[in-house]
């Protein structure tokens, strides 16, 4: 006699969190290209401050038209000071 093939089910549960921040977030932080403590900001904001695009402004980092700074985690800080004088 054949036995009869058993039927597994399996049930999943995933969940997905996302984190909705409101404001500008600001830090200040010592600038090599100003060589001052001045106030840094991530790249979202600055792109929300100069309503520039982000590869307009990573363009104007790597010509070393605007400062940065690189943190230890990855994260890129861009240097409010030289944000306000540079023309995008």
């Amino acid at each position: 006699m054949r036995k009869k093939a058993k039927k597994l089910l399996f049930t999943t549960e995933t969940h997905e969190v996302f984190v909705i921040r409101t404001g500008h977030e600001k830090m200040r932080a010592f600038c090599d290209g100003c060589r001052r403590e001045v106030e840094m900001v991530s790249l979202d904001t600055a792109v929300d401050l100069t309503r520039n695009s982000a590869r307009s402004i990573l363009r104007a980092i790597e010509n070393r038209e605007i400062h940065s700074h690189e943190t230890v985690t990855g994260h890129l800080l861009v240097c409010g000071e030289s944000l306000k004088g540079e023309v995008l």
